[in-house]
This record gives C-alpha cells, sequence and structure tokens, in this order.
C-alpha cells in the first residue's frame, strides 16, 4: 500500500524532471546528462527494488506496534490529521539530522549528496541500504494514529521534498518562514563550509529554526561532498561510504575509538586511523572521462530499465516472488554495467556483452508465456549485441568503444579516492 503512493507519483515526477529541463535549458545552465541520469535515477530505481521488503516489513511493524501497543485511539478528525502531519514533519526532521550526525547512518544517507548540480532528478537519488527510517516512524504508531493516516500524511512529506531539490525556483518571500523551499534545501546540498549540517526540515522549515540548524541562502551553493564520489555508478554510490567507515574502524585500534568511530558524527577519527580522503576537492579534470562514452548506447538502454522498473512496481502482486527478483536483479545489473561504461571501469564492456546474452536467453524462455514481450526483447537484445560487435560502430567511435572491449585497462579512468 505504501509503495503504491510511490509508483502513481513517478509519471508525475517524470513530468516535471522534464518541463525543469526545458526551463533550465531556455536560462542557458547546462540540463541533466546522460551521466547524472544514469547516477540520480538510478539510485532512485536501486531504492525502489531493494527497499520493497524492507517497507513491507516496516509497515507490518507499524501495524502491530499500533494494534498491541498504542497509548490512546485517535479519531479520524482535521485536528487529528493536522497533529500526525506535524508529527511525522518533526519527526522527517529528526530522522534527517541523526542521518547527517551519526556516522553509521551517514554511511547510508550519503548516497543523496553525492551528485555536484541540483535539480529534480536528485530528490530520486535515495539510498538502498537506508535501513533505520522505520524507526523513526513508531511513535506515531505508538501514540495511536491510524496506519492509513499515516501512510497519506508521511507520503505527502515526502512528495513534497521532491519540489525542493531545484533551481529554477528564486525566494518565495514570505512563506520562507514557514516552509521549506527550494532557497532553504539547496544549501541542505551544499558542500560550503558555512552551509554543511543545516536546513534538515522536510515540510515545516519551523523545525530548524527551533533548534538552530537553520541558515539563509546567502551565496551560491558548491554542491556535492567534500569528496567527491568521482564515479557514475548506483552500485558503488551506495556501497562506497560502507567500505570507507569500514576500512576506517578496521584500521582503529582500540575498541572505543571503533565505536565512536561508529556513532560520532561522521568526520571524526582518532589519530593514525585510515583516511582516503583528499585533504582537498580534487580538480575538476579528474572527474573528466578521458574518453568519450557511449552515450546514445547508454540511453538507449536505461530508458528500458526505467519502464521495466514501474512494470515491476506495478505488477508486483502478480508476479512470484522468483520471477520479480530475477527481474530486480537483471534492472540493477544493467544499472551497474551502464555505470560501469560511463566510469570506464576495465570490466564494463565484457560485462554489458554477458547481461545483453542474459537477457536474450530469459526472452527466448518466456517466449510461450508472452510472445510480444519475448520477441520485442529480443529484437532489442539482438540490436545491443550488434551495435557492441559491430565494425561500424569501432569505426564510429574511432577505436574508443572498441579499446574499452579489447584492451580495456588503457583507457580506465583513474578512480577517484
Amino acid at each position: 500500500m505504501q509503495v503504491s503512493f510511490v509508483v502513481l507519483a513517478i509519471p508525475f515526477f517524470l513530468a516535471l524532471i522534464a518541463i525543469e529541463q526545458v526551463i533550465t535549458r531556455r536560462q542557458g545552465s547546462r540540463g541533466l546528462s546522460v551521466e547524472d541520469a544514469v547516477s540520480n535515477l538510478g539510485c532512485g530505481i536501486v531504492q525502489q527494488l531493494v527497499q520493497l521488503p524492507v517497507r513491507t516489513a516496516s509497515f507490518a511493524a507499524y501495524l502491530w506496534v499500533y494494534g498491541h501497543l498504542r497509548l490512546v485511539s485517535f479519531p479520524s478528525t482535521p485536528w487529528t490529521w493536522g497533529l500526525c502531519f506535524l508529527g511525522a514533519d518533526f519527526l522527517a526532521y529528526g530522522y534527517h539530522r541523526m542521518g547527517h550526525r551519526v556516522a553509521v547512518l551517514w554511511a547510508a544517507h550519503e548516497v543523496h549528496h553525492q551528485s555536484e548540480g541540483l535539480d529534480l532528478t536528485v530528490s530520486l537519488r535515495v539510498p538502498a541500504l537506508d535501513y533505520y527510517y522505520w524507526a523513526f516512524d513508531l511513535p506515531l504508531a505508538l501514540l495511536g494514529f491510524p496506519p492509513g493516516m499515516f501512510l497519506a500524511v508521511s507520503s505527502f512529506v515526502s512528495i513534497y521534498g521532491f519540489s525542493s531539490h531545484t533551481r529554477t525556483i528564486g525566494r518565495l518571500g514570505p512563506l520562507e518562514w514557514l516552509f521549506v523551499t527550494p532557497s532553504h534545501h539547496r544549501l541542505h546540498h551544499a558542500s560550503n563550509r558555512e552551509y554543511l549540517d543545516r536546513n534538515y526540515g522536510k515540510v515545516l522549515i519551523v523545525w530548524d529554526r527551533i533548534f538552530g540548524t537553520f541558515v539563509k541562502e546567502s551565496e551560491e551553493p558548491r554542491y556535492g561532498l567534500t569528496v567527491p564520489l568521482g564515479s557514475w555508478n548506483p552500485l558503488w554510490a551506495n556501497a562506497r561510504a560502507f567500505v570507507e567507515l569500514a576500512r576506517r574502524v578496521r584500521s582503529t585500534a582500540r575498541l572505543r575509538d571503533r565505536l565512536r568511530g561508529l556513532f560520532l558524527p561522521p568526520g571524526w577519527k582518532p589519530a593514525g586511523a585510515y583516511d582516503s580522503a583528499p585533504t582537498s576537492r580534487p580538480p575538476a579534470a579528474t572527474l573528466v572521462p578521458r574518453i568519450e562514452a557511449p552515450r546514445l548506447y547508454v540511453t538507449a538502454q536505461f530508458l528500458p530499465a526505467v519502464v521495466a522498473t514501474i512494470a515491476l512496481l506495478n505488477l508486483r502482486r502478480q508476479l512470484a516472488t522468483p520471477t520479480f527478483a530475477a527481474c530486480a536483479v537483471l534492472v540493477i545489473a544493467t544499472l551497474a554495467t551502464l555505470g560501469g561504461l560511463l566510469d570506464r571501469r576495465s570490466w564494463a564492456g565484457r560485462a554489458e556483452l554477458l547481461r545483453v546474452g542474459v537477457t536474450a536467453t530469459l526472452a527466448l524462455l518466456i517466449v510461450p508465456t508472452s510472445p510480444r514481450a519475448a520477441v520485442l526483447e529480443l529484437v532489442f537484445s539482438a540490436a545491443a549485441l550488434l551495435w557492441l560487435t559491430s565494425p561500424g560502430n569501432r569505426r564510429a567511435c574511432r577505436g574508443r568503444w572498441a579499446a574499452v572491449l579489447r584492451h580495456p585497462a588503457v583507457v580506465e579512468a583513474p578512480r577517484v579516492a
């Protein structure tokens, strides 16, 4: 039930993203690139597929607490809805603030801040390994707010947050005293020192004003992390912070310091602990690939992955669990290989050939059950295989894509720590 709200909102989100891109280009600014789309929307796709069982379990936990432990039973009145909204928005502020101030929680939340730009797609760049959000919903169940009311209110809070991730809207005057606006939230995504760990609010900015975390936008934000991700791969985006945190904890000698490294703010580390972060942001040139990306090919493969995700989320109750899981794994593998291609990783070319081959084989297996879908997938996979291996493509790419397939180590881009 909770997932349905998100699925219903996806076409609305995509339409607004398209409108924003038209406005952005008319204003003379750089629009959304293939790399941005694969990275931002890819993270959202991975989150939707991976988190589906987690959301189901978290709502079951809400139902259990509401059914067995609730303190009172609230009737459905306008006052109750208002109180539920205030409670949900306040808990969202607490959840967001904890995600920034506790290292092991920041490892999950970091995904949302990795983009070095800001547009509506960044709002969909959400972590797949967000394992703690459900704990901040349970107080509403304990207080006695009905599950249906909770779902509606929490969905509104989430959908409202989508609108604040844009640079096309300026200041909104008196509204900024009460509500979170794009101006407030833009600086939350900045790496400027004066903007770090500010403006956590989702709908109401009053919580930041009350608890001293509010700051007004005074200069153009510099978006992204203080240590850039340096990758377009949605899977590495979700794993990077956990890998770095594990290395840091392992390199710490004392147990007390290991625990402090997990639960103190992300920047804390004892003397001598592992730290791969450079002392300053690397120059932009280190993040620019050394060869042209196969953007047309990546786009052609990424769009069906988006469509397949929407279909999977809509048909999840009609599909057997193994079928849904297999399709979800194939979509996630698609995003991983496309991200690898954009990162110019040595394994990406051969992995993409394998993925397309597996997709074609699966299409053959489902011919008896869905001939039209299978034939369409076969044609698409065959076209991808021909494009990947054709001499004409190698000539068109002036040997660069052929180098990825035949001599990947020569063109692999340097990793950014």
